[in-house]
Protein backbone atom coordinates (compact mmCIF):
# COMPACT_ATOMS: atom_id res chain seq x y z
CA UNK A 1 0.00 0.00 0.00
CA UNK A 2 2.81 2.42 1.05
CA UNK A 3 4.47 1.98 -2.66
CA UNK A 4 1.40 2.25 -4.11
CA UNK A 5 0.44 5.75 -2.06
CA UNK A 6 4.16 6.90 -3.11
CA UNK A 7 3.36 5.80 -6.79
CA UNK A 8 0.28 8.12 -6.26
CA UNK A 9 2.15 11.14 -4.72
CA UNK A 10 5.27 10.93 -7.71
CA UNK A 11 2.60 10.61 -10.40
CA UNK A 12 0.63 13.85 -8.88
CA UNK A 13 4.19 15.29 -8.41
CA UNK A 14 4.95 14.21 -12.15
CA UNK A 15 1.98 15.90 -13.20
CA UNK A 16 2.54 18.86 -11.88
CA UNK A 17 5.33 19.36 -13.05
CA UNK A 18 4.68 18.67 -16.83
CA UNK A 19 7.09 15.75 -17.02
CA UNK A 20 7.38 13.51 -20.22
CA UNK A 21 6.37 10.05 -20.46
CA UNK A 22 10.33 8.46 -20.22
CA UNK A 23 10.40 10.44 -16.81
CA UNK A 24 7.01 8.88 -15.65
CA UNK A 25 8.65 5.24 -17.11
CA UNK A 26 11.36 6.19 -14.73
CA UNK A 27 9.74 6.77 -12.38
CA UNK A 28 7.50 3.94 -11.83
CA UNK A 29 9.95 1.71 -12.88
CA UNK A 30 11.83 2.82 -9.60
CA UNK A 31 8.43 2.05 -7.70
CA UNK A 32 7.49 -0.88 -8.53
CA UNK A 33 9.77 -2.44 -10.83
CA UNK A 34 10.16 -2.79 -14.71
CA UNK A 35 7.63 -5.04 -15.71
CA UNK A 36 5.17 -3.33 -13.01
CA UNK A 37 5.71 -0.14 -15.30
CA UNK A 38 5.83 -1.89 -18.47
CA UNK A 39 1.93 -2.87 -17.48
CA UNK A 40 1.20 0.73 -16.13
CA UNK A 41 2.29 2.43 -19.62
CA UNK A 42 -0.12 0.12 -21.48
CA UNK A 43 -2.46 0.68 -19.67
CA UNK A 44 -2.29 4.34 -20.12
CA UNK A 45 -2.01 3.70 -23.97
CA UNK A 46 -5.34 1.79 -23.65
CA UNK A 47 -6.40 4.66 -21.98
CA UNK A 48 -5.91 7.34 -24.37
CA UNK A 49 -7.42 4.83 -26.86
CA UNK A 50 -10.03 4.40 -24.74
CA UNK A 51 -10.56 8.24 -24.70
CA UNK A 52 -10.40 9.27 -28.08
CA UNK A 53 -13.00 6.90 -29.02
CA UNK A 54 -15.14 8.44 -26.78
CA UNK A 55 -14.61 11.71 -27.38
CA UNK A 56 -15.21 10.56 -30.91
CA UNK A 57 -18.37 8.72 -29.94
CA UNK A 58 -19.79 12.03 -27.93
CA UNK A 59 -19.48 14.30 -30.86
CA UNK A 60 -21.03 11.94 -33.10
CA UNK A 61 -24.00 11.27 -31.21
CA UNK A 62 -24.42 15.23 -30.32
CA UNK A 63 -24.56 15.06 -34.32
CA UNK A 64 -27.27 12.11 -33.59
CA UNK A 65 -29.42 14.45 -31.12
CA UNK A 66 -29.40 17.43 -32.68
CA UNK A 67 -30.62 15.87 -36.19
CA UNK A 68 -34.00 17.51 -36.41
CA UNK A 69 -35.01 14.55 -39.50
CA UNK A 70 -34.92 11.85 -37.16
CA UNK A 71 -37.62 10.76 -35.42
CA UNK A 72 -37.36 9.98 -31.50
CA UNK A 73 -37.25 6.08 -31.29
CA UNK A 74 -35.09 6.33 -34.34
CA UNK A 75 -32.48 8.35 -32.99
CA UNK A 76 -32.40 6.04 -30.20
CA UNK A 77 -32.12 2.81 -32.13
CA UNK A 78 -29.61 4.26 -34.23
CA UNK A 79 -27.49 5.31 -30.80
CA UNK A 80 -28.09 2.00 -29.08
CA UNK A 81 -26.59 0.29 -32.18
CA UNK A 82 -23.29 2.81 -32.99
CA UNK A 83 -22.92 2.58 -29.33
CA UNK A 84 -22.43 -0.81 -29.50
CA UNK A 85 -20.40 -0.61 -32.20
CA UNK A 86 -17.86 1.40 -30.99
CA UNK A 87 -17.41 -0.16 -27.62
CA UNK A 88 -17.30 -3.46 -25.96
CA UNK A 89 -19.31 -4.91 -23.33
CA UNK A 90 -16.94 -4.26 -20.78
CA UNK A 91 -17.04 -0.10 -21.90
CA UNK A 92 -20.70 0.46 -22.41
CA UNK A 93 -21.46 1.07 -18.83
CA UNK A 94 -18.82 3.97 -18.90
CA UNK A 95 -19.89 5.13 -22.29
CA UNK A 96 -23.22 5.85 -20.65
CA UNK A 97 -21.95 7.63 -17.55
CA UNK A 98 -20.31 9.75 -19.62
CA UNK A 99 -22.82 10.58 -22.06
CA UNK A 100 -25.18 11.68 -18.89
CA UNK A 101 -22.59 13.61 -18.15
CA UNK A 102 -21.78 15.23 -20.92
CA UNK A 103 -25.78 15.41 -21.43
CA UNK A 104 -25.85 17.31 -17.89
CA UNK A 105 -23.10 19.92 -19.08
CA UNK A 106 -24.92 20.69 -22.24
CA UNK A 107 -26.55 23.94 -22.30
Amino acid sequence: LTRYQNLQEATHEWQQSGGNNADLYRLREQAVGAEAANRLAQLDTAREEFHSRLDSWLAERATLMNNPSLAEADRKAQITRLRTQHFSDDELARVQTKERIADDAAP
